[in-house]
């Protein structure tokens, strides 16, 4: 799913390849907000699932229509700045705001804590209060708003440090796990033949029960 430019998800749409009108599934915990949908953008292609863990999966990003995102991309050149290894991930923090629709702020919490690794920076520099801010920032906002890539949502928790906070957040993201379906819809769709993100989102999935295994 290399094409991938964008996957939203969940109200949310998955954009990958081309099965973006013929790969809808509606499901009465998420129609309100949209429409999962695994499909291709081209305007962003900086998504690579060859690699490892949270930093090849796929974004599960919370939208009600399709072009949202990618017109936002297009606007601030996102997909530039991704691969441009001088921009660092204080660039999109500084495009962030509360103001900002959801699925803005999963898009831009997703290219901070996986594109430009803020989970690595916090891992590599556990004394560095700014990037352990920031951290926790941007694991609120995921939070917040519901986001089930459970990957990347485990990796980023495990480096907060933080007993009581890992606790909290992961008893929020279980219960609101309880009402996704996206995961297990796609996995039980025989109309989907596409091996390669199939896998990762059955690497995902297996994230969500050793996120429950983090209550306390």
């Amino acid at each position: 799913m290399k094409n991938l430019v964008l996957l939203l998800v969940c109200g949310l749409q998955l954009i990958g390849c081309k099965e973006e009108e013929n790969l809808k599934i509606q499901t009465p915990t998420n129609a309100a907000r949209g429409v999962p949908i695994v499909g291709g953008n081209k305007k962003m292609d900086f998504y690579d699932l060859s690699l490892p863990g949270y930093r090849g999966q796929l974004p599960y990003i919370v939208s009600d229509y399709l072009s949202s995102v990618a017109e936002f991309n297009t606007e601030f050149e996102i997909g530039d700045k991704v691969i441009d290894s001088a921009t660092t991930w204080e660039y999109f923090d500084r495009l962030y705001s509360d103001e900002l629709p959801d699925d803005h702020k999963q898009n831009l919490a997703i290219l901070i804590l996986s594109n430009k690794d803020l989970i690595r920076h916090a891992r590599d520099n556990p004394q560095d209060i700014r990037i352990h801010r920031a951290l926790l920032k941007y694991i609120d906002v995921l939070v917040d708003t519901k986001y089930f890539g459970y990957c990347l949502l485990h990796s980023a928790l495990l480096e907060s440090n933080d007993d009581r906070y890992i606790s909290q957040k992961a008893s929020e993201i279980a219960s609101y796990a309880e009402l996704e379906t996206f995961h297990e819809t796609y996995l039980n769709d025989p109309n989907i033949t596409d091996s390669l993100r199939r896998r990762k989102v059955e690497e995902d999935y297996n994230f969500l029960p050793r996120i429950r295994e983090l209550q306390q």
